[in-house]
Parts: structure tokens; C-alpha cells; sequence
């Protein structure tokens, strides 16, 4: 492709595209968190969700799960 955004030079009407596909699985985070959030307090309880979802070690996320559920009652 010659020429570009901000060269002055115009854009061809006609390009290739290149896909290469592998085997790897297309994940929707955002869904997957939305649906550990609704399990929360059902099959997950909320250390699990924030080791996963934060990343925090497991004496972080229970000091915090332990805050949550005190604020919460």
C-alpha cells in the first residue's frame, strides 16, 4: 500500500487483507466477568472472584472478601 493518512498521497480503492487463523479460543472477558460477578455469593464466593478477576494473592483477596462481607451485613 502506498501512501497513507497524512502523506497527501491517496489511499487505493483496492487492498489485500491477510487473516491467519489458529487454534486458539475467542474469549469474551467482559461476559465471563459480568457472569462470575452473578455467581458471587451462589457457587463463587468473592476471594475466588478477586484472585481471578484482580489478581490479588489469596491473603489479600480474603482480608478483602472478609471487609466486603462485614460492610455488607
Amino acid at each position: 500500500m502506498h501512501g497513507g493518512v497524512g502523506t497527501g498521497e491517496p489511499i487505493p480503492n483496492e487492498i489485500e487483507v491477510r487473516i491467519q487463523l489458529d487454534d486458539s479460543i475467542i474469549q469474551d472477558t467482559a461476559a465471563e466477568k459480568t457472569q462470575s460477578a452473578t455467581e458471587v455469593g451462589v457457587t463463587m464466593d468473592v476471594r475466588k472472584y478477586r484472585i481471578r478477576w484482580y489478581g490479588e494473592e489469596e491473603p489479600v483477596a480474603r482480608a478483602r472478601a472478609i471487609l466486603w462481607y462485614s460492610l455488607d451485613n
